[in-house]
């Protein structure tokens, strides 16, 4: 009690003149989540003590940004057990976020992720009058699934395909998800839509996924609202795309993680017809564990470059000088950071005809959509090229104006800065 004391007496709530106070809510797994999250973060630095409640299996811990540091932890807060997706609601989880929320008194909260928490937040946060926005990095608010691959590992949109097979979670926090096919996700989906009730707006990042959402929960429909993400320019200013020369060998880069989600069934496919052909096509891995392509080091087209931070991939990717991108992704991805990067060096891209990546593909060009999944389509297009390398200049011109014209982090913060605003304002003519 003399901690919790002690604490609101440094982070009272700061006159609105001085200031005001953010909190992100999130899971502290690294990826696409906590990377924007601290993109935000970092931009709204001046004038605001943003905080971050984030949960892993066990609990939640309390952050504060530093100018300079990053995140600096305030308070642990242990929760007996190990969370589960079910059941949704829980007493001792509700009683850490009233904790929380009468501790800071937030302006705006932004929940980021719901995976470690519970949907007794939705509840908190209308008791407690707090306005909040919701964003969807994923769908793992419409299954637990996360990515909406069925048993088969088929796209199936939020509503369970047939069959009684058992779904297959991501991630071992969520446990075997038993009983969820045409079961345990109709609660699931339904708490959801309550835990949205009181949210003032659904944030998300393409047409696509507002669509999804839209029709997964029809009465949050007129509170959608569409933020692509921002990412600043790549460090560095070295050539990372190389120009195709008729009857060369081709490099295609394939950044980041690869595993079932993002295609390594797809991908092995793909890299069979190559060796089996013998067709002058190299496929180049930077960025996936090397764990995870234990079962693909059987092609000889494949090339494993490594791990790799942000600051260095573009000197990475021109040690490589590949001459285009492949995302394999098999579910239907809300943005992809890899694509954005992939084209601020110069590469055009091969996406399947899925989600967020083939929308931006077909609105301003820099690539091709291909129907996902089928190996024949993406090896009958990297042989056109080899034969036609006129088609790849062309993509690669595209690509320029893309990469001149991208919205950066600061872009992003201005928009976000604007949408908080609207629900405070919002909230107090309500």
């Amino acid at each position: 009690m003399r901690r919790a004391r002690r604490l609101r007496k440094r982070y009272a709530p700061i006159p609105k003149r001085l200031g005001r106070r953010f909190l992100f809510v999130l899971h502290d797994a690294p990826g696409g989540v906590a990377e924007t999250t601290a993109d935000l973060a970092r931009q709204f630095a001046v004038g605001v003590q943003v905080f971050s409640l984030e949960a892993d299996p066990y609990g939640m811990t309390l952050r504060l940004f530093e100018p300079g540091e990053g995140w600096v932890d305030l308070r642990r807060i242990e929760l007996a057990g190990f969370w589960s997706p079910f059941p949704q609601l829980s007493p001792r989880y509700r009683a850490a976020y009233d904790s929380v929320l009468a501790l800071l008194e937030p302006d705006v909260v932004h929940v980021r992720h719901l995976l470690g928490h519970t949907h007794d937040l939705g509840h908190a946060l209308e008791a407690n009058r707090a306005p909040w926005v919701f964003s969807a990095h994923d769908y793992f608010l419409v299954c637990p699934t996360i990515h909406l691959l069925d048993d088969r590992g088929q796209y199936c949109g939020g509503v369970c395909t047939e069959g009684d097979g058992q779904c297959r979670p991501p991630l071992s926090w969520l446990g075997e998800l038993d009983g969820l096919k045409h079961g345990r996700v109709r609660a699931w989906q339904e708490n959801a839509r309550e835990f949205l009730g009181s949210a003032k707006r659904v944030v998300v990042t393409s047409e696509s996924v507002k669509d999804l959402f839209a029709a997964r929960f029809p009465t949050i429909e007129d509170r959608i609202v569409i933020l692509e993400h921002g990412r600043q320019p790549l460090p560095g200013r070295q050539q990372a795309v190389g120009h195709l020369r008729k009857g060369k060998s081709l490099r295609v880069l394939v950044l980041g993680a690869i595993n079932r989600h993002k295609g390594a069934g797809w991908l092995s496919r793909i890299m069979s017809e190559i060796d089996s052909n013998g067709w002058p096509i190299e496929i180049y891995s930077l960025g996936a564990d090397g764990e995870s392509l234990r079962e693909l080091t059987r092609f000889s087209c494949l090339k494993y470059s490594g791990r790799y931070s942000r600051d260095e991939l573009r000197a990475r990717a021109a040690g490589i000088n590949a001459h285009l991108l492949l995302l394999p992704s098999i579910w239907p991805e809300t943005y992809s950071h890899v694509l954005t990067e992939g084209w601020q060096l110069g590469l055009p891209a091969i996406v399947g005809d899925l989600g967020a990546p083939a929308e931006r593909v077909r609105r301003h060009g820099g690539g091709w959509v291909v129907p996902p999944g089928d190996a024949d389509a993406v090896t009958g297009l990297l042989m056109r090229l080899i034969r036609t390398p006129a088609e790849h200049a062309e993509a690669i011109e595209s690509v320029k104006d893309l990469a001149a014209h991208a919205r950066n982090e600061v872009e992003m913060g201005k928009l976000y800065l604007d949408l908080y605003d609207e629900v405070v304002e919002e909230a107090r003519l309500s």
